[in-house]
């Protein structure tokens, strides 16, 4: 029969590591989280950078047009 400070350890011993298996779950979510914010950055970088182009490129157009009608 195990003694009340046995299983006292016993279980102290059985907490840390579910607190030490969470604490890498949750830092893993952290990175990951930190991941998907940097590449939703940089998508949203690529958009504005496709938007711009494409407006500079409407803009070209409109003025080549009327130059080469005249």
């Amino acid at each position: 029969m195990e003694t009340f400070q046995e299983v006292a350890e016993t279980q102290k011993a059985e907490d840390e590591k579910e607190s030490s298996d969470a604490a890498g779950l949750i830092e893993k979510l952290s990175v990951e989280e930190k991941a998907d914010a940097e590449k939703k950055d940089e998508e949203k970088s690529e958009d504005k950078t496709v938007e711009k182009e494409s407006a500079s490129g409407k803009e070209s157009k409109a003025v080549e047009e009327p130059a080469s009608s005249a």
